[in-house]
Parts: structure tokens; sequence; C-alpha cells
């Protein structure tokens, strides 16, 4: 048997590449795969403001919110805005809020209450906040089993 070659070598160079290679092959591969389902399931479901389909409740999960907890972040300015254009269509009848009521970084669903109805003119009357909603599993069972604890709301 052979020893394998010296760190220093153009071999040990070669085996160290190879293995190095193969570690972010296998970290982006790993890394792609949740995009990619994500991606692949989603197909038929995505839906521009213009082409959803109508629903009671539109359902707009916390994010970031900015200024000391007052005010959304970008990404959740955009889907609330996208929630206002919904019910403005009359494509849907409520928006639920959800998110973290007592995070560190603020009252998420309040932030986002008072956008919408501030900011972007929706009735508070069709605005259900759930300050419960911790993650995306629990804020989507709540909503089916109407368990939302909401202020407001018809």
């Amino acid at each position: 048997m052979t020893d394998p070659a010296p760190a220093g070598s153009p071999a040990g160079w070669r085996r160290r590449l190879i293995r190095v290679t193969a570690l972010i092959a296998v970290a982006l591969l790993l890394v792609s795969v949740p995009w990619l389902w994500t991606t692949v399931s989603a197909r038929g479901h995505v839906y521009s403001a213009a082409d959803a389909p109508t629903a009671d409740v539109v359902i707009v999960l916390g994010t970031a919110v900015t200024e000391n907890g007052q005010r959304p972040g970008i990404r959740l300015a955009g889907r609330l805005e996208t929630a206002a254009e919904l019910v403005h269509s009359g494509r849907a009848r409520v928006v639920l809020v959800s998110g973290d009521g007592g995070g560190t970084s603020g009252d998420d669903p309040a932030a986002m209450a008072a956008h919408l109805t501030g900011q972007l003119g929706v009735d508070p009357q069709r605005v259900v906040a759930d300050p419960h909603g911790l993650d995306t599993y629990d804020s989507c069972l709540r909503a089916r089993d109407g368990t939302s604890t909401g202020s407001n709301g018809p």
C-alpha cells in the first residue's frame, strides 16, 4: 500500500480541492432543495393581485417591523399592500394579520393593522389581528379553526 501524497504536494492539493469542491456542492444542494421544493409545489398557486381568486380571508404573515416596532419592513409592507389591494378590489373581505404580539422587535400585528388602516385605507372593521402568530403553521391552524384571537373584525 502506498502512502498518501504529502499535503504540500500537487496530488495533496488536488485531493484537498476535490474535498472542498464536494463540500461546497453538498452545501449548495442542501440550501437549494427547500427553495426548489417551494417553487415546484407553488406552481399554479401563485397569483398577481389582479388574478387572485376571491376569498373571505387573506392572511398576512408577519416578518420584521422597524422603527421600534411601529412600521412594517419592506417585505412586510409589500405583503400588506397586496392584501389592501385585494380588499379594495373586492377579492377579499377580511385581512388576518398574524405575528408576534409581544416580540422584542415590537408588536407585529399592531404595526400591520396600523399600516393597513392608516396608510393603505383599509376599514378597521376588516382587519383582524392574531398576536400569537409565532410560526406559520400555528397561524394557519388558528385561522382554519377560527381560534385566532383577534381585535376588530367582522
